[in-house]
């Protein structure tokens, strides 16, 4: 590096001090200035009062301008010289012309002169300025301010009076000791090996040679050798003060110690006994012998900075003080007023201590920043501002840049903006600042010893305009208006945005309001400022939307007198209605509704209105009309018989359509039977007539009276005909039985064991693997007025049966056929269909793999006897594993009607589902006889899937089929079941595949989640989606990582299992209030899911790809799924990544199909699993398990 340094000021005008004169230069100022004078208005504070506007453009007419340490814009006196190209009297100085008649580029100082005043001659187009000052003041105040005692700084190393003391009383002087007593072969430096150095009393040690005399210098323009300098400056030991030197064998160092030194002329920034004290280190680096040492300067105090006699401010730092090649580092505070200030500072971080490491001769540290800019083009979230970086500390400088803050001195720890690296000057812009904000900055450079900082400079942001909104009062609305647009407008003609608090009533989208219901929400009018304005204040506006008028009138309704009207809750019309609003269901009430209702018209009344939407709406209820009809009644003449000859006898009737409250008594009239005249044999015809009813419309019809032969036997005596008196109600008949029963015996009166009415009872046939064979009875049974259909298999002709099937068909049906037993219960609308078989026949099914299909022709019911458990059911039942023929096993298939049908209607359209299927509800009780009297086991879980099948009515769309669903008593909720759909025989059928008994149906509810369009996993999350398993699809999130608590409520929905009302406090951080409560106590109760072992579940935890895949082994282990690829792993790069204790998991379910790779050669086993991956590996996991279609 070459030895010149070079400074360079940038200024508008420059300051020059003397002693008792203080005249002012300006350069270039572009306008003509009145007088300038510097008033001292305190001790440490000057300022520069102005006539015009000058200088640049902060500074107005009259406006005052503070000039203090350091101040930007104000270029010092270097050296006696002047810089700037400005002329002294009427000589140009850019050769170092005279000042009057001295000549300055000697260096000489301006000792005692005075300038009463100065033209400033116009130099290359500068104009003439006339400046002078009338204020005598010292020169180290106009820069540094009131005296400051800059002491102590560090502490000295070694203690004074042990040292050796040497030069004291010698000016200019210097004295050579050795340091080998340390460093026993010298130290290298500069390029040379040195074994002694120079003591000089001016502040600094040399090495090679000696210095006689004083020379203003300055270490950087040192070219005899290396030097290093505490404070290279014209001391005078004659004056006070004693220099030390000592060699530390001990601790490796040699110290030169400059105690209360005292300059060669009285200080110009100090008292006249001011003292310094400070110390030069050379400290050994590594073991004796080595040449390698550190340098370090120590101050405790500076009470001076600079002899009277000296023109230039001294220096401190080292140089190798070659000609040609020179490396040096200067103290930041060198060659300025505020040398002082050196005792402060620190390139290590202890204050008042500066250290530099020299290995192989070559000195490294930390750099050197000379320089902070003052900041500028201040806004109000930036600034600029730069530095100089003068020295690389022998390495490179990796980054170098500003530090800023609110607080002052800010370092790298706070915020940095990086410019770059290297030394030399630089600019860097500070970004994201707060506007009315006081900032403090430092530059600061970075190589690999440290990080050293420039002078800390302050400055404040601007300020932001304000701004308001108007936006007036909004008008009322109703339900169902247009959409409009909101008009409201800032000051700063800045776009105004608008919010809703309640999008439940209206939504805003840019400045367009949509209303979607009634009631109030509160529109925010809002404007965020930018670059020039500040945020305005937010103005609201309450928008009210009133309810829209709706009326819900009850149709007409006409029956006969006696029939009791059932309100199904959809007799009734609407006007009013919008959007996709509906009125689902409505509460009736009629007194007419009645069987005993008497003929006439009756309001309906309407009670309440169910449906969606409709709380947007004032309802208006208009009642109907129940038109009670008469009813027909039939009255027919009952035939008679007589032997020719006797009398005839007395002619009754019979009543056909009393309704049962009502006796002959409610007839008005007089009854008149007439037969036709004639007493011959032969047959006449009675004719009823004469009576009327106020609730029936009477119709007659005729009898037979038939006369016959008297017998050769008869005693003639008069035969009686007739078949009772008049008002018996009803004929007796014969029951014919309903197809797909076998002919049976009708009419035995009541089952002696129940007393319920026996209607009919035959033999059954069963299908054993498609062969048929007669092995038990149906009977038909009126329970409460509801039909039975009971059948009761005979179990030694299905055990024989099972034995024929077992020998004769086992290799050849093995692995091709399920064996099974088919009970068909056809051609009867019973509600309810019992199947009954004795445990034996269950285990004897069970070991030889039969399934029980009980098949009614709409509804089949396949049941594998193993998932019965029979032996597990006898020992519930306290049942000896030999006397399993006590046990009945009863099947039960039961169409759900009435209110419970209509409570399941009602919540299903309230969820905007459509059934498709009636509900029908699968039961399996296990009874037996015990000592204490009737035993019984309901059986409603199992090990694996029991189907269910559905017949899907003719006239319903195939393509509308969703999904089975389970309804949930104890909330009104459905839960969806795992079902496959197909046709057979030209008609469609659902299968409905679950580990439970319930009562099921069959659903259509179509839904598209817009969070997912064009989204990868559309298709997987919109089928979920429908299927009920991803609960509120609005929110669906498919990128998001997955909870376990959503995890454990997706996994039990698709498998069909999740039920509400269960919840168990497994865990401390799940109540059984808690959202995923059902869900997890049903997964940990299937196996599916375990909790921590301090008893959390941490639902709300996410879970990695690999901890799913685990979970979804177990998943398929439940569905029987088993994998059909097991090296299909093999093709991912990452499965050494897999934990062991997931590996096995992970193969089977990408075996099995199940489970993906984020790419084909990647698993990415640890990364989190998402929304939209797990409803796509539900969706795998019940399509190849062949639970969905």
């Amino acid at each position: 590096m070459m030895g010149k340094r070079i400074e360079i000021f940038v200024a508008s005008f420059v300051i020059l001090l003397f002693v008792g004169l203080i005249p002012v230069m300006a350069d270039d100022l572009g306008s003509n200035i009145s007088t300038k004078d510097v008033e001292r208005v305190a001790d440490a504070d000057y300022q520069l009062h102005l006539d015009e506007a000058i200088f640049d453009e902060t500074v107005g007419v009259g406006e005052q301008q503070e000039f203090g340490e350091g101040e930007a814009g104000v270029t010092q006196e270097v050296d006696g010289a002047v810089e700037g190209g400005a002329s002294h009297g009427d000589a140009v100085a850019d050769d170092g012309a005279s000042h009057g008649d001295a000549t300055m580029d000697d260096g000489s100082s301006y000792e005692d002169r005075t300038v009463e005043g100065w033209l400033v001659d116009e130099v290359a187009g500068k104009s003439k300025y006339d400046l002078y000052s009338q204020v005598d003041v010292d020169v180290d105040e106009a820069f540094m301010g009131t005296f400051q005692d800059f002491g102590l700084g560090a502490s000295l190393l070694a203690p004074l009076g042990e040292d050796q003391a040497i030069l004291s009383g010698a000016d200019d002087n210097n004295a050579r000791v050795s340091i080998t007593n340390v460093f026993h072969n010298g130290i290298d430096f500069g390029g040379n090996n040195y074994r002694d150095l120079y003591i000089s009393t001016n502040g600094y040690i040399t090495f090679g040679h000696g210095n006689s005399g004083y020379s203003p210098l300055g270490i950087t323009q040192y070219t005899r050798g290396p030097i290093i300098a505490a404070q290279f400056d014209d001391l005078d030991p004659w004056k006070g003060g004693t220099i030390y030197y000592d060699q530390n064998i001990a601790e490796n160092y040699v110290v030169v110690t400059f105690e209360n030194v005292r300059p060669f002329r009285n200080p110009i920034d100090g008292s006249d006994d001011s003292e310094n004290t400070y110390q030069i280190v050379l400290r050994r680096i590594g073991e004796a012998g080595s040449k390698d040492f550190q340098i370090e300067l120590r101050y405790h105090q500076l009470q001076w900075a600079r002899s009277g006699n000296n023109s230039a401010w001294p220096t401190a730092g080292w140089s190798t003080g070659s000609l040609f090649q020179v490396s040096y580092a200067e103290l930041f505070h060198s060659g300025q007023p505020t040398f002082r200030q050196i005792v402060t500072g620190s390139n290590i971080g202890e204050p008042g201590v500066y250290r530099w490491d020299v290995t192989s001769g070559l000195v490294q540290a930390p750099p050197t920043v000379n320089d902070t800019a003052v900041p500028s083009a201040i806004t109000f979230n930036s600034a600029l501002s730069g530095g100089n970086v003068s020295s690389d500390g022998a390495l490179d400088v990796t980054s170098r840049g500003l530090a800023y803050g609110t607080s002052p001195f800010p370092t790298i720890d706070n915020r940095t903006v990086i410019s770059g690296s290297g030394i030399g000057s630089f600019t860097a812009t500070m970004t994201d600042l707060s506007p009315s904000t006081t900032y403090y900055v430092r530059a600061f450079a970075t190589n690999a010893l440290g990080t050293s900082y420039g002078p800390q400079r302050s400055f404040t942001t601007a300020s932001l305009m304000e701004q308001t909104i108007l936006f007036e009062a909004l008008a009322p609305r109703t339900y169902g208006d247009d959409i409009f647009d909101l008009v409201a407008t800032a000051s700063s003609d800045l776009a105004v945005t608008f919010a809703s608090s309640n999008p439940h009533v209206a939504t805003v989208v840019g400045n367009t309001v949509t209303i979607v219901g009634a009631g109030s929400t509160t529109i925010t009018a809002s404007q965020l400022g930018n670059s020039y304005y500040s945020p305005a204040p937010s103005v609201s506006q309450v928008l009210t939307i009133h309810k829209k008028d709706l009326t819900i009138a009850a149709n007409g309704v006409t029956k006969r007198y006696g029939d009791l009207h059932t309100f199904d809750g959809y007799e009734f019309r609407t006007e009013g209605l919008i959007n996709d609003d509906s009125v689902g269901f409505v509460n009736f009430h009629s007194n007419g509704a009645a069987a005993s209702a008497m003929v006439g018209d009756y309001d309906i009344l309407i009670s309440e209105a169910a449906g969606t939407g409709l709380e947007n709406y004032a309802i208006t209820y208009e009642n109907g009309t129940l038109n009670v009809t008469k009813r027909e009644l039939l009255v027919i003449a009952n035939d008679a018989v007589k032997t020719v000859g006797s009398s005839d006898p007395v002619f009754t009737v019979r009543y056909v359509g009393l309704i049962a409250s009502d006796t002959p008594s409610v007839i008005e009239g007089t009854l008149a039977l007439v037969r036709e005249e004639g007493e011959s044999v032969g047959t006449y015809m009675i004719t009823p007539s004469g009576i009327t009813a106020a609730n029936y419309i009477i119709q007659f019809e005729t009898g037979t009276f038939t006369i016959r032969r008297r017998s050769s036997s008869s005693t003639g005596s008069s035969g009686s005909g007739g078949s009772g008196s008049g008002g018996s109600g009803n004929a007796s008949g014969t029951l014919e039985p309903g197809a797909g029963f076998l002919p049976g015996v009708p009419g035995a009166a009541l089952d002696p064991t129940t007393s319920d009415a026996v209607l009919f009872k035959s033999e059954i046939s069963i299908v054993v693997n498609d062969k048929e064979q007669n092995a038990g009875t149906s009977t038909l049974i009126e329970v409460d007025g509801e039909k039975l259909v009971e059948i009761r298999t005979d179990s030694a002709v299905i055990s024989r049966i099972i034995d024929e099937v077992s020998s004769s068909e086992k290799e050849a049906t093995k692995g091709l056929q399920e064996n099974k037993i088919v009970v068909p219960v056809a051609g009867t609308d019973a509600k309810h269909v019992k199947s009954i078989l004795t445990g034996d026949i269950v285990k004897k099914m069970e070991q030889n793999e039969f399934s029980l299909v009980i098949d009614t022709g709409e509804v089949a019911y396949i049941l594998p006897a193993r998932d019965i458990a029979i032996e597990e059911i006898a020992s519930l039942l306290q049942v000896g594993a030999d006397s399993l023929a006590e046990i009945d096993i009863e099947v039960d298939i039961v169409k759900v009607d009435g209110e419970n049908a209509q409570e399941i209607a009602a919540q299903a359209m309230a969820k905007n589902y459509e059934v498709l299927v009636p509900p029908v509800e699968f039961q399996v009780v296990a009874k037996a006889m015990t000592p204490s009297g009737e035993s019984k086991v309901a059986i409603s879980t199992f090990n694996r899937y029991v189907s269910r099948v559905v017949a899907i009515p003719a006239e319903v769309d195939r393509n509308k089929i969703t999904t089975g669903i389970v309804y949930n008593p104890f909330d009104g909720t459905f839960a969806h079941i795992p079902t496959e759909v197909f046709v057979e025989d030209g008609k469609w059928y659902a299968k409905l595949n679950s580990l439970t008994n319930s009562s099921y149906s069959v659903i259509w509810n179509p839904i598209t989640v817009a969070s997912v369009e064009n989204h990868w996993s559309q298709n997987a999350v919109n089928d979920m989606a429908s299927r009920l398993i991803i609960n509120n699809p609005d929110a669906f999130r498919p990128d998001a990582s997955i909870t376990r608590g959503d995890f454990a409520e997706y996994i039990t929905k698709a498998l069909g299992i999740y039920r509400t009302n269960v919840s168990k406090a497994y865990f401390t951080d799940v109540d059984l209030a808690h959202a995923y409560g059902d869900a997890i106590t049903v997964a940990v109760d299937y196996g599916l899911i375990q909790g921590y072992p301090d008893g959390t579940f941490r639902p709300d935890e996410t879970i990695t790809r690999e901890e799913a895949m685990t979970l979804y082994a177990r998943a398929m282990d439940r569905a029987g799924l088993e994998e059909v690829d097991r090296s299909r792993i093999e093709n991912y790069v990452d499965k050494d990544q897999i934990a062991t204790w997931a590996y096995e998991s992970v193969k089977k379910t990408v075996g099995a199909g199940v489970f993906q790779g984020k790419t084909l050669e990647r698993l990415d086993p640890k990364d989190t699993f998402t929304y939209a991956e797990a409803a796509q590996a539900i969706r795998n996991l019940l399509i190849q398990a062949r639970l969905i279609s």
